[in-house]
């Protein structure tokens, strides 16, 4: 569960960094 979250941060991240 710990690693689900942290790849659904990670992915967020990526997001982010591609609408800056």
């Amino acid at each position: 569960m710990k690693k689900e979250k942290e790849k659904c941060l990670f992915i967020q991240l990526l997001i982010y960094y591609n609408f800056v």
